[in-house]
């Protein structure tokens, strides 16, 4: 449990004196995906994300979505466009990940919108 100065509880995802995301709490990043699901349009993704995500599409074209590999990949491949930036070890973007897929993948709704994200993905010309 972090007990520095100025701690706000378990809430507290980034530590502003380091830029850091602690790896215990993956909520913001759970919180990012939802909202890209949700406004469900590629407009509102950078070039930068696109490719990343046209991406994953290629490596797993004709698969249909499943937890592990291809939502997991999704996920990381829009966690790393958007907060590639941060301090984190290497294996906190894999399991942060698999966190967040597997959240998105449990619930009907967001499992509905990642299916359809999907497959529109696998539509648009590679």
């Amino acid at each position: 449990m972090n007990s520095s100065v100025g701690d706000s509880g378990p809430d507290r995802q980034r530590e502003p004196e380091t830029g850091r995301l602690d790896p215990r709490d993956s909520g913001l990043l759970e919180r990012v995906m939802r909202e890209t699901l949700r406004e469900g349009h590629f407009e509102q993704l950078s070039a930068q994300e696109m490719q990343a995500l046209c991406d994953v599409a290629r490596r797993h074209r004709g698969a249909s979505l499943v937890l592990e590999p291809v939502a997991v990949d999704l996920v990381e491949a829009l966690l790393r466009c958007r907060f590639g930036n941060l301090s984190v070890g290497e294996g906190f973007w894999h399991q942060a990940s698999q966190r967040i897929a597997a959240t998105l993948c449990e619930a009907p709704e967001s499992q509905q919108r990642l299916d359809v994200f999907w497959h529109q993905l696998c539509e648009l010309p590679q």
